[in-house]
Parts: C-alpha cells; structure tokens; sequence
C-alpha cells in the first residue's frame, strides 16, 4: 500500500480557497463596524490575547500543517490495524524476542501475585484494628466494673490495665502491617504500570516496524516477480515501455519514502527496547531491595507480638495453675493430709464410724461359718 493515498488528490486550489476564506472571515472579524465597536475595541486594547494553538499570528488556522499531521497519523493508524488484524488471522509473522516476553509475563503475574498479597494483609489488619477496638471497649468497662464494686477493684484494675496494653501491642502489629501492604501497593499500581507503559510503547513501536517491514517484504516480492515474467512477443516488434511494465518515477519515489520509513520505525524500536530492558532491570532490583526490607520488618513485627504476648500468657497461665493447686493458708497441711499423698478424714467420719460397718462384720463371720462347714464335710466324705 502506498503512502501517497487520497490525501494526495485534494487539489491544491481547495486548500488555496479554504485558507483565502478563513483570513477573509478573520480579517473582517478584526475590522471594526461601528463607533461603539470601535470604542470598545480601544477600551480592552490593554487586556491581554489568549493564545491560542493551531493559529497563526493573523489568526488564521494552520491547516497544511495540521492536514499533514492527521494524513501521517491516519496512514500509521492504519497500517497498524491492518498489521494486527494480519497477525490475528496469522497471515504475517511478527517479530518476537522471547526474553522480553518471558520477562514480561513474569512482571505480570508478580504483580498479580503481590496483589493477592497485599489484599490479605489488608484484611488481616482490618480484623486486628476491630480487635484493638473491642479490647478498648473491654479496658474502659473493666475499669468502669471497679469503680462500682471496691472488694473486686485491684482484680478489676489489673485486667484493665492488660487488655489495654494488649490493645496497644495490637495496633502496633496493625501499624506495621499497614507499612508492608502500603509498599506493595505501591509497587503494583505505581512502579509496574510504569514499566507496563514502556512496554506498550514498545509494542506499538514493534507494530509499526512490522508494518513497513512486511509491506516493503511485499513490494520487494512484486520487484522479483515482474523481473521473472518471461517477455511475450517477437523480436523484432519494438518493444513498448508502459506503466505496468517499468516502474515510474511516481512509484521509486514511493519505494525510497517506504525505506525511510522503515529504518525510522527500525531505530525506534530497537531504542524502544533497549528502554524496556533497562526499565525491567531497574524494576527488578528495586522489587527485591524495597520488598525485603518490608519482609524483614513484617517478620519482626509478626515474632514481637506474637512472642511476647505467648511468653507473658504461659506465665500467667503457670501463676494461675500453682494458685489453684496451692493449699488454702487457714488450712493445716498436716492434719489435712497423711502420709501416702492420702487426705485425712473428717472429724464425721473419726467420730461416728459408717453404718455399714457391723453389717459386713457379722457378713464376714458368717462367712467364716459356712466354710467351715463345709469343710467338715469334705473331711467325712473322704473318711467315708
């Protein structure tokens, strides 16, 4: 396709009328009509002309300019979607750099990975601020529980006075993991889509590339082609030079804008990646410096709370048990308990023995009756 599309038979005499037209309307805007007009024109002679782009000093509009920049910018954006719909059909074959494109799609699922992160921390500190709150809420009724009862307010003090320590520990956790989540979000929509942006550039750049590179591919195709086309006809009829049959000066001047072209589109691409490489590169030691700080002081964060908090309740938990099982002070060790680890009994039992106790004594003698007997009869039956 060439570059000298439609844009090349607007006639030139349009543009010559279009332009005459636009300075004939802003030369007569600028004349005055009439006094009052007039007046008023020489009454805001001090204010100030706001600039503005695409006019010329007479106020009349650049159009060849602006034409010649919507006609290369139309002609790119259209090679460009024709190059795409092409690789979409795979009609053309684009050109790859596996090493970009592996580090790319490991940008992308990092940042997708660091997301996930970043939404869990999220919700891990949303829990423990409510969770700070609720033992807030516990100190200040605990304390309120005190005042209103004397004999239990030392006990009520010091369980206020924990939990409202805990709920300091426990915004101190939230704080840092406000830090850690914070530092992930800023590396996954600030300094990745920074990288992505150049990327894209890239991509556009490698687009464009590619379309003049396959297009000069064609013509050159085309070139070879009709240079192969065995020539028909006798010898001795002359020979006729017409416009299919040898390039006009039109069409190698087409060809030499389409190589200057292409090697534009060449150096801007190479410069295009070379830009993305570095920005990868960059990306990756300040992901690895700036995250292992903040993994570093997470972990900290996560073994002082959890450490802490897990010695002080082992301890009060083994205060708590030797209080249970220590003996009351009013309470004589020695005559509560005997020797064997056995209790004593009480003054019940000592004074007045179970009711039981005849009853099984004369069970036994009884027993001792019986067998005797029997006994006896075993011996006369042997004898017998």
């Amino acid at each position: 396709m060439s570059d000298l599309s439609w844009w090349d038979t607007i006639p030139t005499q349009f543009l010559t009328l279009v332009m005459s037209v636009v300075g004939e309307a802003s030369t007569e805007s600028s004349l005055p009509h009439s006094p009052v007009e007039s007046r008023r024109d020489n009454d805001s002679i001090n204010v100030p002309v706001k600039n503005q782009k695409g006019f010329l000093n007479n106020g009349s509009l650049d159009l060849p300019a602006k034409i010649e920049n919507f006609k290369s910018w139309s002609t790119t954006a259209m090679k460009c979607t024709k190059q795409v719909i092409e690789e979409k059909l795979g009609t053309t074959s684009p050109t790859r750099d596996p090493h970009i494109e592996a580090n790319i799609e490991e940008i992308k699922k990092m940042q997708t990975q660091y997301q996930e992160i970043s939404n869990s921390v999220k919700k891990i500190a949303s829990h423990l601020s409510a969770f700070s709150l609720l033992e807030q809420g516990l100190s200040s009724q605990l304390t309120i529980a005190g005042q209103s009862q004397p004999e239990l307010f030392q006990e009520f003090a010091r369980n206020a006075d924990s939990q409202r320590i805990a709920a300091k520990s426990s915004s101190g956790y939230v704080a840092a993991l406000e830090s850690f989540y914070g530092g992930l979000d800023t590396f996954c929509k600030k300094t990745v889509p920074d990288t992505l942006d150049t990327i894209r550039q890239l991509e556009h750049s490698r687009l464009i590339y590619d379309a003049y590179r396959i297009e000069l591919e064609r013509m050159g195709n085309k070139g070879v082609k009709a240079a192969q086309m065995p020539s028909t006809g006798s010898s001795d009829a002359p020979t006729a030079t017409t416009a299919d049959e040898a390039p006009t000066l039109q069409q190698d001047l087409n060809a030499q804008q389409l190589r200057q072209k292409f090697e534009t589109s060449r150096e801007n691409y190479l410069k295009m990646k070379s830009d993305a490489d570095v920005k990868m590169k960059l990306l990756h030691e300040n992901r690895v410096r700036v995250l292992r700080n903040h993994l570093q002081m997470l972990q900290a964060a996560t073994f002082s709370y959890y450490s802490n908090g897990f010695r002080n309740l082992e301890s009060l938990l083994s205060s708590l048990g030797e209080h249970n099982t220590s003996p009351s002070k009013c309470i004589d060790p020695s005559s509560s308990i005997v020797s064997g680890g056995v209790p004593a009994p009480s003054f019940l039992e000592v004074q007045s023995p179970p009711v039981y106790a005849s009853s099984t004594h004369s069970s036994t003698s009884n027993g001792d009756v019986d067998i005797k007997r029997q006994q006896d009869e075993q011996h006369d039956v042997f004898q017998e």
